[in-house]
Formats: C-alpha cells, structure tokens, sequence
C-alpha cells in the first residue's frame, strides 16, 4: 500500500473523493502526506480527519483552539482565529475571549497567545 492510499483509508474516502479534495484551493499535503486545509490566512492549515463528502463544509476536522472533533461548515471566526460550537459561543469561549482581550488587552490580542494555548474549560 502506498503513502496516498495509507491517506485515503484514513479518511475514509475513495479516490475520486481524494482527487477531489486535492483539487480544492485551499487543500494542501502537508510533508507528512495528510491532506490539510487552510482555515485561515494567519495560522496553520487543518489536518483534515475525514473527506468523505464532496462538499467540503461536511470534511471533518480537529477544532484548532479547543481540539474537538466538527466539520469545516461548524466552525467560526473572529479576527482570524477559528473555534466551533463547543468552544466559540460558551462562556469564556473564544469570541468572548477574543471580545475582551480587543477592548482591555489589546497587546495580548495581537499577539494571540491565548489561541496558542487553547480553549480551557
């Protein structure tokens, strides 16, 4: 079995579905050969868990802030930092983070560390 077809067992998909993804402007091979996806201009592309869908909103990835586990179309951004329903919205969650650190930090804000570090809760 070679490195690309050891990629699409783990996502799950055929080869149609892989060649598919790879076609999409915002997909990449990172130097491991796993399929990525560039969420935002500022951070790291994804590594996509699952592209068994051709649409892309349904791929599967790990949250970048609080690592659980959603779909490209459930996540959101603020400021170019990308969290999803279990992480973005709750309290002390990323836009309320994000929120705060804008209007009283506003140092801390720009240099993100907070989304480096990760959602706690």
């Amino acid at each position: 079995m070679n490195v690309l077809e050891m990629e699409m067992k783990r996502l799950h998909c055929t080869e149609a579905q892989f060649n598919y993804a790879l076609s999409q402007p915002l997909v990449s091979l990172n130097k491991e050969f796993h399929l990525s996806y560039h969420l935002s201009i500022y951070e790291e592309p994804v590594e996509l868990l699952a592209v068994d869908d051709l649409d892309p909103m349904q791929w599967q990835i790990k949250c970048p802030y609080c690592g659980s586990r959603t779909t490209i179309g459930d996540t959101y951004m603020i400021s170019g930092y990308v969290g999803c329903n279990h992480c973005y919205f709750v309290p002390g969650g990323l836009l309320e983070t994000v929120e705060d650190l804008r209007k009283n930090n506003y140092e801390e804000y720009v240099k993100g560390n907070f989304y480096k570090e990760g959602f706690r809760k």
